[in-house]
């Protein structure tokens, strides 16, 4: 039986790396099988992320709503233009690696006038590509967070934005089979954030956005042998 997905809007956070900018939580029930972070060093299971995502799953805390009633939210809270969509959480059917179409088409109405961007772990496949190209017409951008070269190549035939963890990277912009990968800025230099950045929210993005794993689930990540040097 699925249990109840619930989502945290934040009006207005003041986190260092995004800069000011509305963002949301959805509890972990959302996050889907495929992803390999899940037990190998989430950045959202430690620290004070991970205190947020668990009142979150326990549908705890300030505006926390279910889905359904995310829309009157956003209409009733202070909003900013673009809004990080899941610091934690994703948007995959629960147990599976497949998205949630019904949940996507929830969040399209739920902000609706915004530019609104998130990532996701589950797979690309052709029917995960064709919701991600339909909520795209509606200004929610999902990035396919990928787990290898092939998924890469796969988004970028496709023409949907993705991105990559990495261990490292030999150089800020690196071009591998065709495909321009390009270090997150805001990783790099400390006057950029994600508010002043726009890569990831960019509709017609044809670079890969590679963000380097950091934080304590960093040795736990690369332990696990599947983070890519570029």
């Amino acid at each position: 039986m699925a249990t109840q997905t619930f989502i945290k809007f934040v009006s207005n956070s003041k986190n260092i790396k995004t800069g000011a900018m509305s963002q949301t939580y959805t509890s972990s029930n959302t996050c889907p099988t495929s992803c390999k972070f899940k037990c190998n060093g989430c950045y959202a299971k430690s620290g004070p992320c991970a205190i947020h995502w668990r009142k979150v799953d326990r549908g705890e805390g300030n505006n926390v709503t279910t889905p359904e009633n995310l829309k009157q939210v956003v209409e009733n809270n202070p909003c900013t233009p673009v809004i990080r969509h899941n610091v934690a959480g994703d948007i995959a059917k629960e147990g599976t690696s497949n998205i949630d179409e019904k949940l996507v088409h929830t969040l399209m109405q739920a902000y609706k006038g915004h530019i609104v961007y998130t990532y996701t772990h589950c797979v690309p496949s052709e029917r995960n590509i064709a919701i991600v190209k339909e909520a795209r017409k509606a200004g929610f951008i999902i990035n396919f967070s990928c787990e290898n070269i092939e998924q890469v190549k796969k988004c970028h035939k496709a023409g949907v934005n993705a991105v990559l963890a990495v261990d490292t990277m030999s150089k800020a912009i690196r071009k591998v089979d065709g495909i321009t990968f390009t270090q997150c800025p805001a990783t790099i230099y400390k006057n950029i954030q994600c508010v002043n950045c726009c890569k990831c929210w960019k509709k017609d993005r044809k670079s890969v956005v590679c963000f380097p794993v950091h934080g304590v689930g960093k040795n736990k990540a690369k332990k696990a042998g599947f983070l890519m040097e570029l």
